[in-house]
């Protein structure tokens, strides 16, 4: 089973190798220490960089070891694809072939350092049992010409918030601009997107809130006063009709939003 994985993931990777670049590009340690700290994980993650050029990790979080049991020293792609779902399979592959076209074909090369791949698939665990993973990728480093060189992934334990995979997978602009939601297929990027119901910051206070920020400390670490934060609450539960915001944290998570 391992083998027809690993084959299904390497077809992916060589339908799209002229966009992927051919050496290893170092990445800043600086800039991946910034990622781990600002990192969003609605459960227990690990974290890995991928480099496109050796088909290997080359970081991964002491985690790894924690949540999945598997050695820091060996862990590599055919691990990592031993431990997809069999049925999930087809929508992993399905995900990377979308997100493919998305990066290299629908958005301009200079612009794919700004989204975030986001979609989820069922992964065993250290105890055998298979749980919903929310999956997040970033490209990290990228040559000149914005070949991608590696990429890094956080890949979050969701199953105490559902075990409903949407099928789905979302990109989504981190630094502001156009996010696409819910996307099936690649004929779905073609179709006009139903606009986000909150807003960016609307949508950055309740990633704040899922980690437990309160209403205050919310405030503080964006600059703005308690009456904007308790607006912008206020204005989230009347554009989603849910009836408190664990309720709408817990939804934005089942879609692979936040």
């Amino acid at each position: 089973m391992s083998d027809k994985k690993i084959r299904e993931i390497y077809k992916v990777f060589d339908g799209k190798s002229k966009f992927l670049s051919h050496r290893s590009i170092g990445t800043d340690q600086k800039k991946l220490n910034s990622i781990l700290e600002n990192l969003y994980s609605p459960g227990p993650s690990f974290q890995y960089v991928f480099d496109f050029s050796t088909r290997q990790f080359i970081f991964l979080s002491k985690s790894v070891q924690a949540l999945i049991g598997e050695n820091l020293d060996t862990f590599q792609v055919d691990d990592y694809a031993e431990r997809i779902h069999p049925d999930d399979l087809p929508h992993f592959v399905n995900c990377e072939e979308i997100a493919g076209h998305f990066l290299f074909s629908h958005i301009d090369s200079g612009q794919i350092p700004s989204y975030k791949v986001s979609y989820q698939i069922r992964y065993k665990t250290i105890d055998d049992s298979y749980r919903l993973f929310l999956r997040q990728s970033i490209a990290l480093t990228w040559d000149s010409d914005y070949k991608l060189s590696t990429v890094f992934t956080n890949q979050s334990d969701i199953s105490h918030i559902t075990t409903r995979n949407n099928n789905k997978v979302s990109f989504i602009n981190v630094q502001g601009g156009k996010s696409y939601y819910g996307i099936g297929s690649i004929a779905d990027l073609d179709r006009d997107q139903l606009k986000q119901t909150v807003s960016a910051r609307e949508m950055e206070i309740l990633k704040l809130i899922s980690e437990g920020f309160s209403s205050k400390e919310v405030a503080d670490y964006l600059h703005i006063s308690l009456d904007t934060v308790r607006t912008h609450r206020k204005n989230i539960l009347q554009k989603t009709d849910f009836r408190n915001l664990a309720q709408a944290v817990s939804h934005y998570v089942r879609q692979g939003l936040i």
